[in-house]
């Protein structure tokens, strides 16, 4: 089943772009200032300040860092442009792929038929 909703990231969107606008919108929802995030991320405001206003690529430590302090996935923020409420479950959705990665291709088939179900 396919969602048209969703927007995946294209070749004309660069990871960075998505990443950007997912953490500035997780800040601006949840009122987090650029200090506060440097001093749970350890990285530096100007580097916050230049990946959110895309004056540079990040890298995945910095990318890494940035979502461990403001406690979401990395994987699903880099994936697509996510809106306030899926930027909120990342944490709990990237438990569910870790968990996912230790099954059988047999069980992920049936894990995979049990969420289309219930996304229907």
């Amino acid at each position: 089943m396919k969602d048209e909703t969703v927007q995946k990231v294209t070749d004309s969107d660069r990871v960075s772009e998505v990443f950007a606008r997912n953490m500035t919108l997780y800040m601006k929802v949840n009122n987090i200032s650029g200090n506060a995030l440097a001093a749970t991320s350890g990285i530096p405001q100007k580097t916050l300040w230049v990946t959110m206003n895309l004056k540079n690529v990040p890298t995945l430590d910095t990318c890494k860092r940035i979502c461990d302090g403001l406690g979401v996935d990395m994987r699903a923020m880099i994936s697509r442009v996510l809106n306030e409420q899926e930027i909120q479950r990342t944490k709990r959705v990237g438990r569910v792929f870790d968990t996912l990665l230790t099954l059988s291709s047999e069980k992920i088939s049936a894990a995979r038929e049990i969420v289309e179900a219930f996304a229907k």
